[in-house]
C-alpha cells in the first residue's frame, strides 16, 4: 500500500486525502494550525470542480450548503448600468454537474468529515514541518514537535507561503501582485429585498468588486479589488474599517455603497495578493507541489481552488495506476502543467481587463467582440477534465 504524507489541510490537501485514499493509498494530512477555525470567504465551485467533489461522494452534502449560481451580470462602476449577463445554467446542463458557490469553512468541514469517515485518524493538526528529506526509496518529514515520519510519496499543499516549496524547489518568496483585496461578509437578513438577488461584478476605474450569496443564502459574500503600489503586511485576514473600503470605492454606483455599508465591523478583512515566480517543474524525486504551493494565480477566473481540486483528482489517477511513485509524479506534472498554466495566464489577462478604465469600453461592440469575459470563453478555459 502507498504511504502518503500531505503538508496541508487546505481545499487542494483535503481532496488530494479523499482521492488517495479511495484508490487504495493510506494517506495521512498533517496541518500546522493547531484548529481548523470558521474563517474565510466564499470560493466558487464551477463544473470542472464540482464533478470531482460529487465523485468523491460530497454532492449532497455540498449542496445542502453551498448556493447554486445563477444568472449575474457585469455593471458599470458608476452608473451602474448592465454591460453583459452570464447565465450559467447552459454549462450545468451540457456537463451535468452544479455550479456552486460556497463558504471557504463549509467546504472545508464537509472534507475533513468525508475523510474522517474513511480513515479517522488521518488529519493531524498541530504538526510543522521543519525538514523534508527525499530519498531514492521514500521520503522523511522532520516535525517541529520531535516526530519523524517516512513514507512513500509527500504531497505539499500548504498554500502560497509554502514551506516544503522553499525546501526543495526554489528559495523565491511571495511577490506582491499590486491589487489589495477586502472581503466582507454580509448577513443576507440585514440587507433590503432589492439587494439580496443582488449577483455579479462591477468594475472600472482601477477597481473591481463581486459578490454571490453563500451559506445557504443566509450570507452575502463579496471582494472588492483595487490596484495598490505596495503592500507590507503579512497574512489574508487583516482587519479593515469600513470607512477605508468605502474610500477605496467611494465612486461605485449606490447598490455597491450600500451593500459594503452594512458590513459588519467583525467581517471585513483585506489582504494583499501575492503571486510566485513559475516553477519549471512541481517535481523534486518523491516528493511533489500542489495547489497555490506549486502554481498561484490571480482570482479573477474564481479558478485558484478548482485547479487544486483538479491537481488532487489527476494525482490519484497517477499513482493508481502503479508503475512506480517517480514515474507517477512525473506523468501527473506533464498531464498538468500546460492546462494550469492556461488557465493563469488567462485569469492574468482577465485582471488586467478588469482593472482597465470600463468607459473606454462600446458596450455595442466591444462585448460581441468578447472583450467583456463571458461563460463560453471561461467554458473553453475550464472544461472539465
Amino acid at each position: 500500500m502507498n504511504r502518503i504524507s500531505i503538508i496541508g489541510a487546505g481545499i487542494g490537501g483535503l481532496t488530494a486525502a479523499l482521492a488517495l485514499h479511495d484508490v487504495g493509498a493510506h494517506v495521512t494530512v498533517y496541518e500546522q494550525a493547531k484548529h481548523l477555525t470558521d474563517e474565510g470567504a466564499g470560493i466558487q465551485i464551477a463544473p470542472n470542480a464540482s464533478r470531482i467533489l460529487c465523485h468523491l461522494g460530497l454532492r449532497h452534502v455540498l449542496a445542502a450548503d453551498a448556493v447554486a449560481a445563477s444568472t449575474s451580470a457585469y455593471r458599470h462602476y458608476r452608473t451602474g448600468a448592465v454591460l453583459k449577463i452570464n447565465d450559467p445554467s447552459e454549462s450545468v446542463r451540457r456537463t451535468g454537474f452544479p455550479y456552486w458557490r460556497i463558504h471557504r469553512a463549509d467546504l472545508q468541514r464537509a472534507l475533513v468529515s468525508a475523510l474522517a469517515r474513511r480513515t479517522p485518524d488521518a488529519l493531524h493538526l498541530g504538526w510543522q514541518v521543519l525538514a523534508v528529506e527525499t530519498g531514492s526509496d521514500n521520503v522523511s518529514l522532520v516535525f517541529s514537535n520531535g516526530q519523524r515520519v517516512t513514507s512513500d510519496l509527500v504531497v505539499a499543499a500548504d498554500g502560497i507561503r509554502s514551506t516544503v516549496r522553499s525546501m526543495l524547489f526554489a528559495r523565491d518568496t511571495p511577490h506582491f501582485e499590486g491589487y489589495v483585496a477586502w472581503r466582507g461578509l454580509v448577513p443576507m437578513a440585514d440587507l433590503p429585498e432589492r439587494l439580496r438577488t443582488m449577483g455579479g461584478a462591477s468594475f472600472g476605474g482601477g477597481r473591481f468588486i463581486v459578490n454571490y450569496a453563500v451559506r445557504r443564502g443566509e450570507l452575502m459574500n463579496f471582494v472588492a479589488i483595487a490596484r495598490h503600489e505596495t503592500w507590507e503586511e503579512e497574512g489574508w485576514r487583516i482587519p479593515s474599517r469600513l470607512a477605508e473600503l468605502q474610500e477605496a470605492f467611494t465612486d461605485f454606483h449606490d447598490d455597491v455603497q450600500e451593500l459594503i455599508g452594512h458590513t459588519p465591523p467583525d467581517r471585513l478583512f483585506k489582504w494583499g495578493i501575492f503571486g510566485r515566480p513559475r516553477l519549471p517543474s512541481w517535481v523534486q524525486g518523491r516528493a511533489s507541489l500542489l495547489g497555490d504551493a506549486a502554481h498561484p494565480m490571480l482570482p479573477y477566473l474564481a479558478q485558484g481552488g478548482a485547479m487544486a481540486i483538479e491537481d488532487a483528482m489527476l494525482l490519484a489517477r497517477a499513482v493508481a495506476n502503479g508503475d512506480g511513485h517517480v514515474s507517477a509524479l512525473q506523468r501527473w506534472e506533464t498531464a498538468r502543467m500546460p492546462r494550469v498554466n492556461r488557465v493563469s495566464d488567462a485569469s492574468a489577462a482577465m485582471a488586467a481587463m478588469f482593472h482597465t478604465d470600463v468607459d473606454a469600453y462600446d458596450p455595442s461592440r466591444d462585448v460581441s467582440a468578447g472583450r467583456l469575459p463571458d461563460l463560453a470563453t471561461f467554458d473553453a478555459l475550464t472544461a472539465p477534465i
